[in-house]
């Protein structure tokens, strides 16, 4: 789990709709893992005018709660710093600076011990204890391997990236690795596909290891309905964000054949038929497979999941359906998480 703490607004501002498990945890695996915005797991909505050094430390006591989708607290809701959505019957929650895991019902399955967690997958949860070593639980929080990582990631389809004495490869569901590419940064599969870096590029492998996608972007996502992200320098300064970007996203096909050209500041891979990116006109909108916009602009936004989307409109979050209609109005929310198994998380 790579750290990339940016100080610029700019660039937190940029990653709002991005911020996932491992995002912000520090490793020691490598100087070539390359950097990735593109971010296809959970997403905070801040407003831009609040934004923190901390993002994770919010002030005046702010805490964590999950809510219906009208809104209304559920009846077994705590308080937590942090949570993010429930994904398999579990969502990770945050008290006194450590991870624990719930149930749908807001009982600890695991008490908060962690120093981070990511979203339990396959019946396995990769934390971090307080020695910053990452390893694999069960949903008792009992270690399953026996194995201690410099750096892991979530199981999806089967295998988990890791990193071991500076390189990334994959295990299998018994903690042995079977994929040893000597990457120097992996993630999670999708659809078939995992992206990983050598000599600063990205490019993507199949289950069997083989490369699908010659390393050559400079940043890929994941593939979500046959698209991925990805990232592109650019030299061309009347090209750059007002506050110094010089990185444009557009959308490749599981060949690596680019279907939208980089022509956007951010890009989240495709969810419920759209994609969520942030357009030269450093708004966010959402875009069709071809790239034209159909819902937007927004001030921040975020994926959408389960029919509904988090948006910031006239300065405080608020939640659409997919036809672009407003539907549950945050204005008494300082922070939103995106609805997820029924329910989202807010922020007050």
């Amino acid at each position: 789990m790579n750290k990339f703490v940016r100080t610029s607004v700019s660039t937190l501002v940029a990653c709002l709709i991005n911020i996932s498990f491992g995002a912000w945890q520090s490793c020691n695996c490598s100087e070539k893992q390359g950097r990735m915005q593109i971010r296809d797991y959970d997403s905070l909505l801040l407003p831009t005018a609040k934004l923190y050094t901390n993002m994770w430390k919010f002030d005046h006591g702010r805490r964590a709660h999950f809510v219906d989708k009208q809104g209304r607290e559920l009846s077994w809701t705590g308080e937590y710093e942090d949570a993010r959505g429930f994904v398999n019957g579990y969502a990770p929650v945050q008290q006194n600076g450590l991870w624990g895991l719930i149930g749908t019902n807001g009982t600890f399955a695991i008490e908060p011990r962690f120093i981070d967690c990511g979203t339990y997958s396959e019946g396995l949860l990769c934390v971090a204890d307080r020695s910053n070593e990452y390893f694999y639980v069960d949903k008792g929080g009992k270690d399953v391997f026996g194995k201690r990582f410099q750096c892991a990631r979530d199981f999806s389809e089967g295998l988990a990236p890791v990193c071991v004495d500076g390189s990334w490869g994959f295990i299998d569901h018994s903690g042995a690795i079977v994929l040893n590419g000597k990457f120097d940064n992996a993630f999670p599969f999708s659809e078939g596909l995992a992206s990983v870096v050598a000599d600063h590029k990205f490019g993507a492998i199949n289950r069997r290891g083989e490369t699908v996608i010659e390393p050559q972007f400079d940043e890929l996502g994941n593939f979500r309905e046959s698209l991925a992200p990805f990232g592109k320098l650019s030299t061309d300064p009347a090209r750059h964000s007002k506050l110094g970007s010089r990185m444009l996203y557009g959308f490749v096909d599981q060949r690596g054949r680019v279907v939208i050209e980089p022509k956007f500041y951010a890009a989240n891979p495709f969810s419920e038929h759209r994609a969520c990116v942030q357009d030269l006109n450093w708004s966010y909108v959402y875009i069709d497979k071809k790239g034209n916009p159909v819902l937007g602009p927004y001030e921040v936004a975020s994926d959408f999941s389960a029919g509904f989307a988090a948006v910031f409109h006239n300065d405080h979050p608020c939640f659409i359906n997919s036809r672009g209609d407003f539907v549950l109005d945050g204005k008494n929310f300082f922070a939103v998480r995106p609805f997820s198994s029924g329910s989202a998380i807010v922020f007050r």
